[in-house]
């Protein structure tokens, strides 16, 4: 199923005070580390915690991993400009209640594959194992990953060695502006919200679509959407700006609906 998201508005507005300070947009950060790979937790602000269902706060607030892109060669869980990105993404997600983990990664030409997908496994099992300390639900483990980032993402997802492991915590993936074509090794994979920008690259537009109809054609829930007036970049650097950020609405419903659908 595909939709598409309504462009950015065009109406000037004022941008409030705590998008030019993104410290204030999260309540609270923890820098973890395991094996020289840094982790950034942002908590979600208590008004955002505060939900009314019988169960305590840790088992209700969903949990999002994300990964980000740099062709493989650059990026980390904090990047320029002026560190902005990706603590901007993390600050959103926050925001909405939702626990939201940035882990870095290797990157070549230090490694060599699947060494990008084991760094995704070894994350998960990380946040499994450490989830009591840093108030994660690992009960309700989504993932979040953009371009390179979603390429190990899906790296460990075919790989059955380093999937299973993970497998029975995984409730969502969504996939922005990765590049992926297959046609085998596909297991039961969690439903899965394919993003891509509407002014993708030709080839990038089609690998997306190629990979959702092979999702299609093997079961797996999938939806696809279509970024209106974004390109393959704007997306990730649109979150807490106040413009363009529509689409991370769109996720932030997705996990907490999925959230309430299968509270466990």
């Amino acid at each position: 199923m595909q939709q598409a998201i309504e462009p950015p508005s065009t109406r000037k507005r004022p941008i409030p005070i705590a998008h030019l300070l993104l410290e204030a947009k999260r309540a609270a950060i923890d820098i973890c580390a395991f094996q020289a790979v840094y982790f950034d937790v942002y908590y979600p602000p208590a008004a955002a915690r505060d939900v009314k269902d019988e169960c305590s706060i840790v088992k209700c607030t969903p949990t999002l991993v994300f990964f980000s892109g740099g062709g493989f060669l650059r990026g980390s869980r904090s990047s320029l400009p002026l560190n902005l990105a990706h603590n901007n993404l993390g600050a959103f997600f926050a925001a909405k209640g939702i626990l939201t983990i940035i882990p870095d990664y290797r990157l070549v030409p230090s490694i060599t594959f699947p060494q990008g997908s084991v760094d995704v496994r070894d994350a998960f099992q990380w946040v499994v194992k450490n989830s009591q300390r840093i108030e994660a639900n690992s009960n309700h483990l989504y993932v979040l990953a953009h371009s390179a980032g979603g390429i190990h993402v899906s790296g460990c997802l075919l790989t059955p060695s380093l999937f299973e492991p993970v497998a029975k915590y995984l409730r969502g993936i969504t996939f922005l502006g990765v590049p992926i074509t297959i046609s085998h090794h596909i297991a039961q994979f969690p439903p899965i919200l394919n993003l891509r920008a509407a002014c993708e690259p030709r080839l990038i537009r089609k690998s997306i679509y190629m990979f959702t109809q092979t999702l299609v054609k093997k079961g797996v829930q999938v939806e696809e959407l279509v970024l209106a007036g974004h390109d393959h970049m704007s997306p990730i650097m649109a979150l807490s700006s106040g413009y363009g950020g529509e689409w991370g609405d769109n996720v932030a419903e997705w996990i907490l609906g999925a959230r309430y659908l299968n509270l466990s």
